[in-house]
């Protein structure tokens, strides 16, 4: 999602000096949006970037529910450089190295046992304009644009649910046509998703930018991918759980479904307002 990002968004020389290591796996990278108090509301991020007398930008705040932060070689950051205007206009994006002086990386903890997720704390972190992403004032712009990438990337990652060993499974329970019935439906979900994203991801090939539309691969890819877990667990019971399969996914999935900016519910309203021209949510 970072890559495409980049190419829509970022200058000539940050496509040069930052695509063919990202590509290459080389340097991987993290996304700096949420905070404890900006999750669904990403505009509201309170981190600061103020531009210093000799062009640079010093940075003060904490992100948090970061993947990967830990291992990321760099990280794409949104950061309030005017608090006098709208909120969605005053957020510029930036490029931070993540071994900088002024970050600081914390894991955080998750049902599954595993730290995917972590909390960093910008202090004193100085980065220079050519770490910018796009205009001053134009950071909501790049993170629209990086939401929608991501949205179908969250959504066709999901495509990968085990639909073979849901099968075999089903299959040792040949005498219960409603299991046969639930898995009917999945997989013929799954598949229908699996072509659309196939096709999304052509579109995107060919140089266009997802839009709102995107939301619906990862909202219905991760309804499509619980389940059939819920499959498995009916079937199985808590062995399901050792299954490694299936373990893991039953685990993390909810925490998907609901996971920052990504809530189903705000991809639903930004769907029916902004495609099918349905009268908007009232708004405060």
């Amino acid at each position: 999602m970072i890559g495409p990002t980049l190419l829509a968004c970022g200058s000539r020389e940050q496509c040069e000096r930052y695509l063919r290591p990202l590509l290459r796996a080389e340097e991987t990278w993290c996304q700096l949006l949420s905070e404890p108090g900006a999750g669904s509301d990403l505009a509201a991020v309170a981190t600061r970037a103020r531009r210093q007398d000799d062009g640079s930008w010093l940075v003060e705040g904490q992100k948090v529910w970061t993947s990967f932060a830990r291992h990321a070689a760099f990280g794409i950051m949104l950061a309030r450089t005017d608090p006098e205007v709208a909120k969605h206009k005053g957020l510029t994006m930036f490029a931070v190295p993540m071994d900088a002086s002024g970050v600081t990386i914390r894991p955080l903890r998750q049902i599954t046992g595993d730290a995917e997720f972590n909390e960093v704390f910008l202090d004193q972190l100085v980065l220079a304009d050519e770490q910018r992403i796009g205009e001053v004032g134009d950071g909501w712009k790049v993170a629209v644009t990086m939401l929608r990438f991501e949205r179908l990337a969250v959504g066709s990652g999901h495509l990968a649910t085990p639909l073979d060993e849901l099968v075999a499974t089903v299959a040792s329970k040949r005498d219960d046509p409603r299991a046969r019935v639930r898995l009917g439906r999945v997989a013929s979900e799954l598949l229908s998703l699996r072509y659309t994203s196939e096709r999304l991801t052509q579109e995107i090939a060919a140089g266009r930018v997802p839009g709102p539309e995107a939301g619906l691969v990862k909202i219905s890819s991760v309804l499509s991918s619980l389940e059939a877990c819920r499959l498995a667990v009916d079937i199985s019971g808590p062995e399901a759980l050792l299954d490694p399969a299936w373990g893991h996914q039953i685990s993390a999935l909810p925490g998907v479904r609901y996971r920052r900016w990504g809530t189903e519910e705000i991809i639903r309203n930004q769907i029916g307002e902004r495609v099918l021209g349905l009268p908007a949510e009232p708004r405060v």
